[in-house]
């Protein structure tokens, strides 16, 4: 099991995600691993170049004073090794100090829903298999009508696990800013796919 209580004996963290779906999986997940610090704050840049950066700036932690600053951003379709030079400009013309996690596992190409993808329950997968022979039908069919993204997938594989009842308020059950990621009918908090994230984690918010 990856859920393991650690104790609350550390400075605070302010950790920066891009948006609001980051945000609630970052704090489930934590939630998740038992890691119990009260100076864990978790805000969102809503975006990823300096721009977004700059405006929440005031909010990091400075270099002099007792915390740390950690960045959780989506590669996209960019190697690491951009991302890195990227973050590194921003460090540099902005006057942050921070450490870096790029989703999905610190070394792919991807996003959050890159991530959802891979801890989706074994059982589950089927129905996710659905969806996806679906985008590729409708890809294939090179028309006007575009194939659902990765995110309105994610969606669609939730939507089916709804009870009906569920259905009537899915976006209480199944929203991105509402979904409970610790809900082992959607998700696999324990796959192993989570470790790279987990391992960051766990190094700066333990100790």
């Amino acid at each position: 099991m990856l859920g393991t209580k650690y104790a609350n004996n550390m400075a605070p963290v302010k950790i920066f995600v891009e948006g609001d779906s980051d945000k609630k999986f970052i704090g489930d997940y934590i939630k998740f691993l038992k890691i119990e610090n009260d100076s864990i704050d978790i805000e969102t840049l809503s975006g990823k170049d300096i721009a977004h950066f700059k405006n929440v700036s005031p909010s990091f932690i400075k270099k002099e004073e007792e915390g740390k600053n950690l960045v959780i951003i989506d590669t996209d379709s960019k190697t690491i090794a951009d991302k890195t030079n990227e973050l590194s400009k921003i460090k540099l013309d902005l006057d942050l100090n921070f450490e870096a996690f790029f989703l999905p596992d610190n070394k792919s190409t991807g996003e959050l829903e890159s991530l959802l993808c891979s801890i989706i329950p074994e059982k589950q997968k089927l129905y996710f298999d659905c969806i996806d022979k679906f985008s590729k039908c409708v890809k294939d069919l090179k028309q006007e009508m575009k194939p659902p993204s990765l995110k309105d997938s994610i969606h669609l594989y939730c939507c089916s696990l709804l009870t009906q009842k569920e259905s009537k308020s899915r976006d209480k059950v199944i929203g991105l800013i509402t979904r409970n990621y610790a809900d082992t009918r959607f998700w696999d908090l324990n796959h192993l796919a989570l470790l790279p994230l987990k391992q960051f984690l766990t190094n700066h918010l333990v100790r």
